[in-house]
């Protein structure tokens, strides 16, 4: 059985990789990431949440609690607890 700590490692090591890469190919065409709009959100059914430390360029990607993504509110733990309240809020508004 793997240990977390390990799989950790192993996330870290994988998304720096494919960081690099993404940074190397839009350099290469001639775009630019500016890093401080960059964010990332880790999206876990356990307890503990893994921290990392993501560069793209040199600058580190901040972490963000949670995602939008069409509209939907993601939290970490993708309970829907937070997406609920603000589609709770937005009605109450309009009543």
């Amino acid at each position: 059985m793997l240990n977390a700590a390990f799989i950790i490692r192993a996330m870290r090591t994988s998304l720096s990789g494919a960081l690099g890469r993404t940074t190397r190919l839009y350099i290469e065409h001639g775009f630019q990431i500016n890093g401080e709009k960059c964010f990332y959100t880790i999206l876990t059914f356990r307890l503990a949440d893994p921290t990392l430390e993501l560069f793209i360029d040199r600058k580190k990607i901040m972490e963000e609690e949670n995602l939008v993504y069409l509209g939907v509110t993601l939290d970490r733990k993708l309970t829907g607890k937070v997406n609920s309240e603000k589609v709770a809020e937005k009605a109450k508004k309009r009543i």
